[in-house]
């Protein structure tokens, strides 16, 4: 017969003896696995506690509640309340019937990473944020079962959510939040603010700068640009393609661009979104040329990174047309039907890299012109677009 058998019949021969309303799962009984003993009364930093928290999932800790798990931060017991109780440091391997004795019951509103769910008896997770803005999905790190399934992070559903108390381990140490940081994260609203909580500490960035983290933004610092939060999509994408390395700090909060659209400025780039198109960054030369003839007013917003093109030059492509840069030309878009013809007829690998913008064609009524590296385009109402090779 397998332990956790064993223990769950143990439960059942307890409750007869005692008479209990309530038979005890084997969570419960697991507490004969404490695995190490440590000092009571540990101070735990919540960024600590989200640290300690990752190494389970890295490890891929199995589910069980008869193993012991050792790694830097000691031995527990590979259940949920084994898991939690590691994550918090606790004294030993609690049970999710005994965490009440080392944390207090707390509002739902008041979540922070670093908190807790728990259903005495049932189970419980560690709380890392919100899924949804309606504050309803958790998302959350446990050790959940079955036997020898890994530790994972993962978002509960509300229905889920609701039968579960939110806890706080009484020796958690909130982040601390200050400065110039500190001063906008209060003024956009603290814990209710877009970024929600703070997840660390303020930490060194690129040379000359700080930041911090928060439950669904960053905060970005330094003496010339001062502080701004970095959010949603664009931080996504500003984090996966260089961060404040690569594009430098925010210089302006996010900002609302043209037709619903969203825009941010940093240091070497501005980042543009839209719920259709995702967010993207621009920058060089294109960028300057773009914000200077309409931006995505006129251009609408990008649809890619840029590119590496023909003979080292770059391109990016835009709702309403393409932008072209070349270390010989500059940076143009070219768009419409001139476009069209371009691109059906060998692109910048034929015709080269646009030297100029397109322009008012005096040849034919309503004529339009747009001169490249290798060839003229020409356009009219009547004809559309042909190309005609340079000399």
């Amino acid at each position: 017969m397998k332990v956790r058998e064993l223990l769950g019949t143990s439960a059942v021969a307890v409750a007869l003896v005692m008479g209990m309303a309530n038979v005890a799962t084997a969570d419960d009984m697991s507490v004969m696995f404490n695995c190490g003993t440590y000092p009571a009364g540990k101070q735990t930093a919540r960024d600590e506690a989200l640290a300690r928290s990752t190494t389970w999932i890295q490890s891929r800790v199995p589910y069980s509640q008869s193993a012991c798990h050792a790694n830097q931060f000691g031995s527990y017991r590979t259940d949920c309340s084994g898991y939690l109780s590691m994550i918090w440091g606790l004294h030993h391997s609690y049970t999710t019937s005994t965490l009440h004795e080392v944390s207090h019951t707390i509002n739902r509103a008041d979540l922070q990473p670093g908190d807790a769910l728990n259903w005495p008896g049932q189970h419980t997770a560690l709380f890392i944020g919100w899924a949804d803005g309606a504050r309803t999905m958790p998302r959350v790190r446990e050790q959940a079962g079955p036997n020898g399934a890994a530790t994972v992070e993962r978002n509960w559903s509300a229905a889920t959510a609701a039968k579960y108390t939110p806890i706080r381990y009484n020796g958690i140490i909130s982040y601390n939040v200050a400065g110039d940081i500190g001063t906008k994260w209060r003024a956009m609203g603290a814990d209710n603010s877009l970024v929600g909580s703070p997840i660390n500490n303020e930490q060194p960035g690129a040379p000359g700068g700080r930041w911090q983290g928060f439950q669904r933004g960053n905060i970005y610092w330094t003496p010339a640009t001062n502080a701004h939060p970095v959010y949603g999509e664009i931080l996504t994408k500003f984090m996966n393609s260089g961060d404040e390395h690569r594009w430098g700090y925010p210089v302006n909060d996010e900002s609302p661009g043209a037709h619903g659209g969203r825009w941010q400025g940093f240091q070497n780039a501005n980042f543009y979104w839209t719920s259709s198109t995702g967010a993207f960054p621009v920058f060089g030369e294109i960028l300057t040329n773009f914000m200077n003839n309409g931006d995505e007013h006129r251009w609408g917003y990008p649809l890619m990174e840029e590119a590496v093109g023909a003979n080292n030059g770059r391109w990016q492509k835009f709702q309403n047309g393409i932008w072209y840069w070349s270390a010989r030309t500059s940076a143009y878009p070219v768009y419409g039907d001139i476009l069209k013809k371009f691109g059906t007829t060998g692109d910048e690998h034929t015709h080269g890299y646009p030297k100029e913008a397109e322009k008012d064609w005096a040849g034919e009524p309503g004529g339009r012109m747009q001169t490249f590296e290798n060839s003229t385009f020409y356009w009219t109402p009547a004809k559309g677009a042909w190309s005609v090779a340079n000399g």
